[in-house]
Order: C-alpha cells, then structure tokens, then sequence
C-alpha cells in the first residue's frame, strides 16, 4: 500500500481447473477445482475491505463464466464452483453495501481457450470461436 497509495478495484479471474467426466473426478479434482474457480476470489476478497472501507470507496469485479448457469459437461468443476461464485458475488455486497464497496461478476458466454491443446467438442483451430452444446 506504500508504493500505491489506495486500491480502486480488485479484479479477479481465473484459468482452467479439472475437466472431464463428472464421475471419473477424483476428490483431489474437486479440491483443485475449488481452488482454481471460488477460493481465488473469496481469499483476496477477504483482505482487501479494510482498506476499501478507509477510502470510502472501492469495486470489486469477478470474471466467470455463463457455466455457472448453464454447466457443460466437459468441464463440470467450472460449472459447479462457478455457481458458487455467483452466490458469493450476491452475499458479498449484502454485506458491505453500506461501506460503499460493491462486487460485481461478468460471466462471458462460451469461448474455445482450449482450443490450441485438442479443445473441447466442436472446436475447431482455424476456424472462428464458436458454441458448442
């Protein structure tokens, strides 16, 4: 905080966690999974209203993905953690709406970001990014 000053916003994304079928998801998937799609919001989200509160002021915005209501198979950990995320990014203001912090979540439809590794059904590299159900 010395070299910055003050925090306007927390930005939180993540990358890819566990895929495959639902059922062949091993525990430790499941854990990585949580890790990679709610934990990776809810720890900085922890630490930073204390300095939001001092300023008055501050936002922070999650990008997820649209798999948090409509799951795909292929990636059924992004589809279940996600959700959760969207029910953390709802309990959140309720909580500190009156300090002036908000959190919103932007959840983009499908893109192919696997595109390049073999992908996921329906992808097709030198083709342009498409849905796929």
């Amino acid at each position: 905080m010395e070299a910055w000053v003050r925090i306007d916003v927390l930005v939180n994304t993540a990358g890819h966690g566990p895929k495959g079928p639902i059922l062949n998801i091993s525990d430790e998937d499941w854990h990585d999974g949580v890790e990679v799609y709610l934990m990776n919001v809810v720890r900085p989200s922890r630490i930073v209203p204390p300095i939001l509160i001092a300023q008055s002021c501050g936002a922070i915005s999650n990008v997820s993905a649209s798999a948090a209501f409509e799951p795909d198979p292929p990636f059924p950990t992004a589809g279940v953690f996600r959700a959760g995320l969207a029910a953390f990014s709802r309990l959140y203001p309720e909580r500190y709406a009156a300090e002036n912090m908000r959190m919103n979540t932007v959840l983009p439809g499908f893109i192919d970001t696997l595109a390049g590794d073999g992908g996921s059904p329906g992808a097709d590299r030198n083709g342009p990014i498409r849905a796929h159900r």
